[in-house]
């Protein structure tokens, strides 16, 4: 029998040197080597009368990829019929997959192929609302559960632009990415506040159930602290972005996502005034994942009235 794992597409990459990059203009030279264009690629599928926002996501934008990450590219456009007609085709020599959506009537195409040895997975979003450029309801963005944890917007607001920057700045416009900043550290902070409280009411109940508390706490003020530097990662992959940013923040901010790494690591707890020491430190450390915010925020009643909402 053929062993199922010689059908798995991790067997058809090759290591790259996309991670190394670093901006846009590096990932398109080293792209430009191994003679991928990803504006023409992109127009593989897209009617040339159409114009369209084409940015680079995922890890490699993130800054957290390896030698076999996918290149995720997110292509914005005006209106469904931009795309061109599904059909059985291949690309140098790759066979051009179409994957499911999400649900029938989703605005999203999603495709993927390899080339030179990289799995490129495309996700085309067809919003011509988001296309007029006029921005969206903030009604209807409040409304939204949770807005800040929308891997599109996500994506949105932290890609590269490789085309397209007047289509992207609409799109951003319209889904108020310039807001996501602080949602996330508001929403990051709600959940460390009831996670803090679970663990004082928790000392002495069950071994390690401070500790794991404790855990939850911190990883929420972490990514607090991330996303105060415009990372947002809702994968464990966090930490691989805290040792790059430990070499260019400011010694506040590396003093506590470095004190946040240790913290996040306790040993199993087995004695009550163990648990209270551990609780002490954790809560001492979210009043300073607090006042560094504050200091880059510049204005403490913005987050202060964030928190206040995201409580609610």
């Amino acid at each position: 029998m053929e062993d199922s794992l010689t059908r798995q597409p991790r067997l058809r990459k090759r290591p790259h040197d996309l991670h190394c990059c670093t901006n846009v203009d590096a990932l398109i030279e080293a792209l430009r080597a191994r003679e991928i264009d990803l504006v023409s690629l992109v127009y593989e599928f897209v009617k040339p009368s159409f114009e369209v926002g084409i940015l680079v996501t995922g890890s490699i934008a993130d800054g957290i990829a390896t030698e076999v990450s996918d290149l995720d590219l997110l292509i914005l456009l005006p209106a469904a019929d931009a795309l061109k007609a599904k059909r059985k085709r291949e690309i140098a020599g790759n066979v051009v997959n179409y994957l499911p959506a999400d649900s029938p009537d989703s605005n999203t195409t999603v495709i993927s192929l390899f080339l030179s040895g990289i799995e490129i997975d495309l996700v085309f979003v067809a919003d011509p609302a988001a296309a007029s450029g006029n921005p969206g309801s903030d009604v209807a963005l409040e409304e939204e559960e949770p807005f800040h944890r929308d891997p599109f917007l996500n994506r949105l607001a932290t890609g590269w632009v490789v085309h397209g920057a007047d289509v992207v700045d609409r799109w951003r416009a319209y889904h108020h990415t310039d807001k996501l900043r602080i949602k996330w550290m508001a929403t990051e902070f709600t959940g460390a506040a009831k996670a803090l409280e679970d663990m004082e009411a928790g000392i002495g109940r069950s071994r390690g159930h401070v500790s794991v508390l404790g855990v939850c706490t911190v990883t929420h003020m972490i990514s607090a602290l991330l996303a105060c530097n415009r990372f947002y990662c809702t994968s464990p992959n966090w930490m691989l972005k805290i040792n790059q940013l430990l070499a260019t923040v400011d010694p506040a901010m590396r003093a506590a996502l470095t004190e946040g790494a240790e913290l996040a690591f306790p040993a199993l707890l087995e004695k009550v005034d163990e648990e209270k020491a551990y609780f002490g430190r954790v809560y001492e450390y979210c009043g300073k994942v607090k006042d560094v915010c504050h200091a880059l925020l510049a204005r403490e009643d913005v987050l202060d009235l964030e928190i206040g909402r995201a409580s609610c």
